[in-house]
Order: structure tokens, then sequence, then C-alpha cells
């Protein structure tokens, strides 16, 4: 059995870790994983790429619709020579990760006569699966990780397979943050699109970083960029507290030596980063998302209205005046994801969903 994992360039760069976890999860089960990332994300990656994208190739996401069927074929042909298929129709499932490359996988699914696989990573996505031309003949399953997209998908396509998959992590070892006689560090993640969220997050946490010598903040270089940061910090007068770190998210390894996750976005969507912290008993503090299930007040993080400077400053203050409190916290989050959101049950679920395609294959 072969599976085509096609990303945008979004995800890819994004939620390397969850491809690569399912990408072996599904291995493990006997499966053959291609993947299909953008040029842009290649040359960004480097060396990480192979470690995540075996036998994987890449693609222009920027074809004229004039050349679609051209681009298809192209990548046809490129998988057919990254794994030696006797017949492109070898794959068997083509599972898209990121609205942007959805009807390019709808094309490849046509070509490569293989099921379609949706996933819809974000609540507003929803929405759009109507903007997507399905023909009858072919094989579509939804799969969302929250069950409010669930919900909200099979309202919405009341016609088609909707599958609950949620995300999930490896919860091994909680560690004690807020080491006394260390510097406390918040680690700053999100897109920058919701500037008016940012800037009260960062608002919130400035007096905390002026008032706490050892305390620092590190935010997504993009993020920061968009959100237009930087002339904020400095009227906050906070620059020499604040550093600035590229692809923050993909970067697990650095984010995970922090305390504090901050999340000043509520955008519907599931993001890898946060049950990674969970996983490592950091303290979560985010924006009210009701769109979000795993985000869940005093459960697994410190919940506050995105827009609000003195309700971010509230919890930054609490989470440094009581730390056994907010160890408690994030050792809560971590016993929730240690039982509710195990990657091995994440891996089943999808191949629940895939089986659920395979069905449709064959009646």
């Amino acid at each position: 059995m072969r599976v085509l994992i096609l990303a945008d360039s979004l995800f890819a760069a994004r939620e390397r870790t969850l491809l690569s976890r399912l990408e072996l999860g599904l291995a493990d089960e006997g499966f053959v994983v291609l993947q299909a990332v953008p040029e842009s994300v290649k040359s960004g990656l480097g060396a990480s790429l192979q470690e995540v994208y075996a036998r994987g190739i890449t693609y222009n996401p920027h074809t004229f619709p004039l050349f679609k069927g051209l681009a298809v074929r192209t990548i046809v042909k490129a998988l057919a020579e990254a794994d030696q298929l006797d017949q492109p129709q070898d794959i068997d499932i083509v599972h898209v990760f990121g609205g942007s490359a959805w009807q390019l996988g709808r094309d490849l699914a046509r070509e490569l006569d293989a099921g379609l696989a949706l996933e819809v990573w974000r609540y507003g996505l929803a929405a759009r699966t109507s903007e997507l031309t399905l023909d009858p003949s072919d094989r579509v399953i939804y799969v969302a990780p929250d069950p409010l997209t669930q919900q909200q998908l099979t309202k919405r396509q009341p016609q088609q397979r909707v599958h609950l998959a949620e995300w999930g992590v490896i919860a091994s070892d909680a560690r004690d943050i807020l080491a006394p006689g260390k510097a406390a560090s918040f680690m700053l993640a999100g897109t920058g699109r919701d500037a008016a969220a940012f800037a009260a997050a960062l608002s919130g946490l400035a007096p905390v970083l002026r008032e706490n010598e050892l305390s620092l903040a590190f935010c997504d270089a993009t993020a920061a960029r968009r959100a237009e940061l930087w002339p904020i910090a400095k009227k906050l007068g906070i620059l020499h507290k604040i550093s600035l770190i590229e692809d923050l998210e993909g970067r697990r390894d650095l984010l995970l030596q922090g305390d504090v996750l901050v999340l000043p976005e509520a955008a519907g969507e599931q993001r890898g980063i946060a049950l990674e912290a969970m996983a490592n008993a950091l303290v979560v503090i985010a924006a009210r998302d009701p769109q979000v299930s795993i985000l869940q007040d005093t459960i697994t993080a410190r919940l506050v209205e995105a827009r609000v400077a003195s309700a971010w400053e509230d919890a930054f203050r609490q989470t440094l005046a009581d730390v056994p409190a907010s160890r408690a916290l994030g050792k809560r989050a971590f016993e929730h994801v240690a039982q509710h959101r195990r990657a091995s049950a994440y891996v089943r679920s999808v191949l629940k969903a895939y089986d659920s395609l395979l069905e449709q294959a064959s009646v």
C-alpha cells in the first residue's frame, strides 16, 4: 500500500514533526509513504527535509491554470522515478495537508486513480470545502483533527465522509519548568496576522520582562515582522529582552527549552506546537479560542481574551508569582495529552480513514 502525503508550504514548514511521526507510524503498518512538498520548503529546510520526507519530491505550487495538466503529469513522473513505481496507479491514497494544495491533490488523485484524503486542519477551512469541485467518481474523505471541525464539516458536507483523527504527540517525560536561578523564557508563536492580538500580548508581557531581570522572550521572526512588533517593543523598552527566531514553530527542539508558550491568536487553527508544549509540561498561555478543543482553561492552558493587554499581563504575572501552580498546570496538560492525544492513536485514526477510502474503491 502506497500513500502520497502532499503538503503546501505553510503546513510543510510548520508541522514537520507531525508529518514525520505519521510517516513513521504508517511505515510501521507496512505502508510505503511518498511526500511532495513545495520547492521553497526544501530550500528553506535544507538537510532536515530528508529526515522528514524520505522518498520525497518537490513541486512548484505556482503553476498557471493553463499548464495545470502538465504540472500534474510532471509530479506523477517524478513520483514514479522516486520510488521506482511500475505504474503511477500504484499509489492508493493522496493525503493533502494544507488548503492551498487541495485542488492539486484532487487532480493528482484523479490522475493516479487514487483515493483523496483532505486534512481540514483549521476550523475556517470547513467553509472552503464547497469551493472544491468534485465529481461523483472522486473517492474523498475529509479528515478533521478536532471534534468541533468534524461537526462543522458534517453540516457543510452531509453527502461526504468525515473522519475524526485528532493529532497526537509523544509525552514521555514531564520536566520542571521555571527553575530557580534561571531565566524564565516566554516563546511567542503564531502567524502575526492578528497584529492587535500580538500587540496586546507583547504589551502585557513588557512590564513582566522589565521587572524580572532574568526573564527573556523569543518570538517567531515572521510573525514579528508581519505584526510590526519591533517598533512596539522599542516603545515599551524591551528590545534587549526579545530575540527573533526564524521558523520558531518548525524548530521544536529550541522552542521546548522554554518555560511558557504564548499563543496570542485565536484563529481556529490546530497547532502541533501547542501539543508539543503540553507534552513537555510547559505552561501554555493562549488566546481563548472556542474552535480549538485542546485549549481548555486550567486543564491544558491558561486562557485569556486575545486583545486585552491587561489580561495577558495578569496571566504572565500569575505564572511567575506562583511557580508550583504553574508547574501543576503544565503537568495537568502533560497528563491530558498523554492520555487523550497519543501519537499512536492518531496513526490508528488515520488508518481508519484510509480504510474508509479503500472501501469506496471496492464498491
